[in-house]
């Protein structure tokens, strides 16, 4: 209204014609949907009057003096929402209550779309364990084209293991596994308190006391907790008889694996394809999760790993060990924690590498025509342990990735190393990370094939042919230690023999001429005259001897100069090469784009190509 009173008052105060006819159609308009709104709003209300109406008229209609409650049942035979009245408020009610069954049988039709509950497959007369009512419902499920078992909060025991042929397991919410004692979990241990422990486990939990490993195929798992017994003879979590990612994968959301003889996840033959997130494996008897590349009965590769978010913490051994063929690994914001146990005092401390029980160990090999490589291990934490990371290259490997880790041992007592890398490595980054230790940040195994490194933290040993890393960088202080390393050099044009018909020298400039038979190549561009020249500031050699870097080029006498005297080499069969080398680039005080390069008599050029 208040928008319609200002129009009004637009017309009250126009003066011409113009400004009123304006103002005029406006006002009307705008009437115009008020009262369209006023209608509506008015044809609605009338709508819900009549159904009141007609329903306390009912109730009117139908009261007595004797009974004048009886107008409660009138008012529930009648409903509110839609006016529609019953004979009976029995026929009400019946017509509640089937639209009630209808509503459970919809949502019983939505929820058996995807899968069943293990708890609609109790155990049968006779049984010991939950093993057979998980392998009814897995075959029920292939039968019937499901793909999902949800389990409830329950600890369910197995005393054979489970192939759930890629059926996945859903539990609810996060399951819990109480930390087990040093007492219980030091190798050499013999204290039984598996019952003890199982009994205060949480959520929805599969376990065991069997010589089994619980899962015999790999898992497909979101929210499950996997309980083992550390005085069983043998058993991990998740065990794996094939890569083959068709058969067995394994595929791990917000799960818990704790306390087996062996591995949380053992997979001998590779894994393909592995993803597990959000998931704790932790205080199993050796690692936490082991991966071979034994080929049996399919490639034996690991093509992708990809482990994030994840907690991989106090197993006895390394946290991973991976004999990995394949390439693609993917190890972020992850926690090594205690792999080890090394703040147990009566559990052994490392003197050397071969000691150290690491976050993360990879040997590396190459598998199905490709090099290993595209590795990426960042973001990741580590206290309370003597190593974060060991690499060994067995078969070459590009592109390594190690960033933003915090890594810190339990003791500076004892040796400790951040980063072990050995092998044949090319492109590795190691950047940003955040290392305290006494000992090794970074050290480079002897005898080594490593190369093309970028690192700014301090390490020992030395790469390939003992040169230095591409890019050394670090603060020492509030200042910056950089350095810069171009070993290698580019070839750019290869020119026949008797390119070159001879060398003479100037002492009066102290230059060199190279004469030249430009007819040998008619198909190469010599290019323009003077220190313009395309070629000014390529690295010349004249018979596989390094001449210098050339200056100029004469186009009226075809020939290029070189710095100083360089008769004394000799031009052999007059064959040419032109390479293009490191330098640094950067901007003079002109304001010119220059690359220094360093001339054979070490002299500094600023011409560099």
């Amino acid at each position: 209204m208040a928008k319609i009173y200002g129009m009004i008052k637009a017309i009250e105060t126009a003066i011409y014609g113009k400004d009123i006819r304006s103002p005029l159609a406006d006002s009307l308009e705008a009437i115009n949907k008020e009262t369209e709104k006023a209608t509506l709003l008015s044809n609605e209300v009338e709508g819900k009057q009549s159904v009141l109406e007609a329903k306390y008229d009912n109730q009117i209609s139908n009261m007595t003096n004797e009974n004048p409650s009886i107008s409660e049942m009138v008012d529930f035979r009648t409903s509110g929402n839609t006016g529609q009245s019953y004979v009976t408020a029995g026929k009400r009610a019946d017509a509640l209550e089937a639209q009630l069954f209808e509503g459970k049988k919809r949502i019983q039709v939505i929820s058996n779309s995807t899968g069943i509950n293990i708890e609609g497959f109790p155990r049968l007369e006779g049984e010991q364990d939950d093993s057979p009512r998980f392998k009814r419902a897995i075959e029920y499920c292939i039968q019937n084209e499901l793909t999902e078992i949800r389990m409830p909060n329950k600890t369910y025991y197995v005393l054979q293991s489970i192939n759930t042929k890629g059926i996945k397991l859903v539990g609810v919410g996060k399951p819990f596994i109480p930390l087990l004692d040093w007492e219980y979990t030091r190798p050499w241990s013999e204290e039984e308190k598996y019952t003890e422990y199982r009994n205060r486990c949480k959520g929805s939990i599969i376990t065991t006391d069997a010589n089994i490993s619980i899962f015999s195929s790999g898992l497909i798992a979101e929210n499950i907790g996997v309980f083992g017994n550390l005085r069983s003879s043998v058993g991990s979590g998740i065990e794996s008889t094939s890569a083959n990612k068709a058969e067995q994968e394994i595929d791990l959301y917000n799960c818990v694996i704790v306390g087996f003889k062996d591995c949380g996840i053992k997979c001998p033959h590779g894994v393909i394809s592995a993803s597990i997130q959000k998931t704790i494996i932790a205080q199993n008897g050796k690692n936490g999760i082991l991966i071979g590349r034994n080929s049996v009965n399919y490639t034996g590769e690991t093509n992708l790993l990809n482990i994030q978010d994840s907690f991989i913490i106090r197993n006895e051994s390394h946290g991973i060990y991976g004999d990995i063929a394949g390439r693609g690994i993917i190890i972020q914001r992850t926690s090594f924690e205690y792999n080890g146990e090394p703040s147990d005092p009566e559990r052994p401390s490392p003197s050397n590498i071969s000691e150290i029980a690491f976050g993360c160990v990879l040997n590396l090999y190459n598998a199905g025509g490709f090099t290993n490589g595209a590795l990426d291990f960042s973001n990741n934490y580590s206290e309370e342990t003597y190593g974060l990371l060991k690499i060994n290259a067995f078969e070459p490997v590009y592109g390594m990735k190690i960033v933003s880790n915090m890594w810190k041992p339990h003791d500076n007592l004892h040796y400790s190393c951040g980063i072990f890398l050995d092998g044949w490595i090319s492109g590795i980054t190691i950047d940003n990370n955040n290392f305290h230790t006494m000992f090794d940040y970074v050290r480079f195994a002897k005898l080594n094939n490593i190369k093309n490194v970028k690192i700014d933290m301090p390490y020992i040993g030395l790469l390939s042919n003992n040169v230095r890393p591409t890019i050394e960088s670090r603060n020492i202080g509030d200042k910056t230690f950089l350095s810069l390393n171009s070993d290698a050099i580019e070839e750019v044009a290869s020119l026949k023999e008797g390119t070159v018909i001879a060398v003479d020298y100037d002492a009066n400039v102290n230059v060199t001429w190279v004469k030249l038979d430009t007819s040998r190549e008619p198909y190469f561009n010599f290019g323009a005259d003077g220190i313009v020249n395309e070629n000014v500031g390529y690295l010349l050699t004249i018979g596989g001897t390094f001449y210098g870097f050339i200056q100029l080029y004469s186009v009226g006498n075809q020939i290029w100069q070189l710095r100083g005297n360089r008769t004394n080499l000799g031009i052999g069969d007059g064959s040419v090469k032109l390479y293009k080398v490191g330098g640094v680039q950067t901007v003079d005080g002109s304001g010119k784009v220059r690359k220094i390069v360093i001339d054979w008599d070490g002299q500094v050029l600023g011409n560099g190509r």
